[in-house]
């Protein structure tokens, strides 16, 4: 089967965004957990933040919108 669109290349921004945070998740860079004192936020504000960037994304998608990419790069 063809693909009809490369998510992970043409919403590549979003995406790293993304993994960005939940990299910082699994690092333990957040406040709020065993004590954790980090200046990187609080888990609950992560989680919400990942949460929205879904959101965001998945419109993005279903809705054929711009990625951040394909907004920088029109002429």
């Amino acid at each position: 089967m063809e693909k009809k669109i490369d998510i992970a290349e043409q919403y590549a921004s979003e995406i790293g965004r993304i993994n960005d945070k939940l990299r910082e998740l699994r690092s333990g860079r957040f406040a709020g957990y065993n004590g954790n004192g980090s200046s990187d936020g609080f888990l609950e504000n992560k989680i919400d933040e990942l949460t929205n960037d879904l959101k965001e994304l998945m419109h993005k998608i279903e809705y054929r919108q711009d990625s951040e990419m394909d907004f920088i790069l029109k002429p």
